[in-house]
């Protein structure tokens, strides 16, 4: 990353990590806004970190939320995502389809050889039987 001054490399540094760990100000914020709208490469830099923060955003959820579902999670953790139910309605429909996902396949587990498989009906056996007989005679023809 190249820059005119070193220390507006570092600044512009310094606030990208503010932002991007939720703890910058209002006017640094603004800031670093002005900063990526004049610079190309750190317009770049920061939509690079951005998608970075955003991917160990993604799996932290993703671990947490398995954790919960198969209760390995800590307190700390189920009530994180307990939290989503009124906090965050997108993470929580994530959370849910997850769930319903582990869930099935859970009850396919459990289910297992149990499930009598239906066997194929004999007209379809006939008539896949006829098609072969068919093709194994094209073949030879």
């Amino acid at each position: 990353m190249t820059s005119t001054n070193g220390s507006d490399e570092r600044e512009f540094l310094q606030l990208a990590a503010k932002v991007l760990g939720g703890s910058a100000s209002a006017e640094e914020k603004t800031k670093l806004e002005a900063s990526v709208h004049a610079n190309p490469q750190f317009r770049k830099t920061f939509e690079h970190m951005q998608a970075l923060t955003q991917t160990d955003k993604d799996d932290h959820f993703l671990q947490t939320a398995i954790r919960v579902i198969l209760n390995k999670a800590t307190p700390e953790e189920s009530k994180e995502i307990a939290g989503l139910k009124s906090g965050d309605q997108s993470l929580w429909r994530r959370y849910r389809f997850i769930e319903s996902v582990f869930d099935g396949l859970a009850r396919e587990a459990a289910l297992g050889d149990t499930v009598q498989k239906e066997p194929m009906p004999n007209r379809v056996r006939s008539a896949l039987a006829a098609k072969l007989r068919e093709v194994r005679s094209q073949r030879t023809g």
